[in-house]
């Protein structure tokens, strides 16, 4: 389906009766693992912390640690899913929120030194806000590899950095959904 059709046509949302999955195939998208949805954000994360690292940084905040992860993107999103048990919608709400930072601040600038900590942070945000089932913030720091006080600082700046707008609405979920897997031409692997 081309993203023309996508767009022009109504959508059939999720509800009570009609899970998220059966709302992709009923809208004609794709159905794919939380593993596929893994690796195009990291791929779309690691093209853009390819370019955005060679910037001065000049707004620090409390996302920048001092010295950037061994961990890469693809294994940190990778143990958050195992970790968290979240759903897989909850990784594709968490790059919402962090477009909306950068959208509302433009001087905040996504790079190597603050991804992991706004990937933990906006996933538990997503996880709490979207999924029936959440761990406590101390958890989250564990899976995160932070302390459970500075799991609590980057909740609160994270929520005022997008002016706590955690709501996401359906068409713009599906649509941002399928513009990913349209972007990166993903065809999921066969058996």
């Amino acid at each position: 389906m081309s993203m023309d059709q996508f767009y022009d046509r109504r959508i059939i949302y999720q509800n009570e009766s009609i899970t998220y999955e059966e709302a992709y195939v009923l809208n004609g998208t794709r159905v794919v693992s939380t593993e596929d949805i893994i690796e195009i954000i990291a791929n779309v994360l690691t093209e853009i912390i390819e370019q955005t690292d060679k910037q001065t940084i000049q707004y620090v905040t409390n996302f920048h640690g001092k010295n950037v992860p061994s961990i890469s993107i693809k294994e940190y999103l990778a143990r958050i899913a195992r970790c968290s048990h979240c759903s897989q919608e909850c990784f594709i709400f968490a790059l919402i929120y962090v477009d909306r930072i950068t959208e509302r601040h433009q001087n905040f600038i996504i790079n190597s030194y603050n991804i992991h900590r706004l990937l933990i942070t906006s996933i538990m945000l997503a996880t709490k806000f979207f999924d029936d089932r959440y761990y406590n913030n101390e958890y989250y720091a564990k899976v995160g590899g932070i302390g459970n006080q500075e799991i609590n600082l980057l909740e609160r700046d994270f929520l005022q950095l997008i002016n706590f707008r955690l709501y996401i609405a359906p068409i713009l979920f599906f649509r941002y959904r399928e513009r990913l897997l349209e972007s990166y031409n993903f065809e999921p692997m066969q058996n």
